[in-house]
């Protein structure tokens, strides 16, 4: 049994908004950017919004960066394409923890300390909507988020992206 989220009901928006008025633009959009580059699997993107949002130093070995964009791109699964993304038919914790070992041997540096209650919120609603089965329009709610914020120069830059 799945459960279909409209677009209207969906927690994204308000989750977004949460982590920009604590932390400010330059930080949603920069995950939001992020989170862009993971579901174009752009990796270039990726490692530059990581650079920037302090995940990398820019003297990581391959290795880390590999581990790094792969975690990214799994995590992007359920933005990469229009429709609803079904839960349920991918294990995204499962995979992305597959890649901690090393991400930790080779990590310079921590994540930014703003960033820990980001990601347990993002895993937390991966995992309810995992349990309920739910099927999300996640692209379609992440593009309706970038689009609600004025990033000046910037957008076009993200918004060129969508595919």
């Amino acid at each position: 049994m799945h459960t279909s989220i409209p677009l209207s009901q969906s927690s994204l928006s308000e989750f977004c908004h949460i982590y920009y008025s604590q932390d400010g633009w330059y930080l949603i959009y920069h995950n939001v950017s992020q989170v862009v580059a993971c579901a174009n699997r752009d990796r270039t993107g990726v490692l530059e919004m990581s650079r920037r949002l302090g995940f990398l130093t820019g003297e990581e070995p391959e290795v880390m960066l590999d581990a790094h964009v792969q975690a990214a791109f799994i995590v992007g699964v359920p933005f990469s394409k229009s429709g609803g993304h079904d839960f349920r038919a991918n294990n995204i914790t499962h995979s992305v923890s597959n890649l901690g070992a090393t991400m930790l041997k080779h990590r310079l540096t921590p994540p930014p300390d703003e960033v820990y209650s980001l990601h347990r919120k993002l895993s937390g609603a991966f995992l309810a909507c995992i349990k309920i089965g739910a099927v999300v329009p996640c692209r379609e709610i992440l593009f309706q988020v970038y689009e609600q914020y004025n990033f000046s120069d910037h957008h076009s830059d993200v918004a060129s992206s969508a595919g």
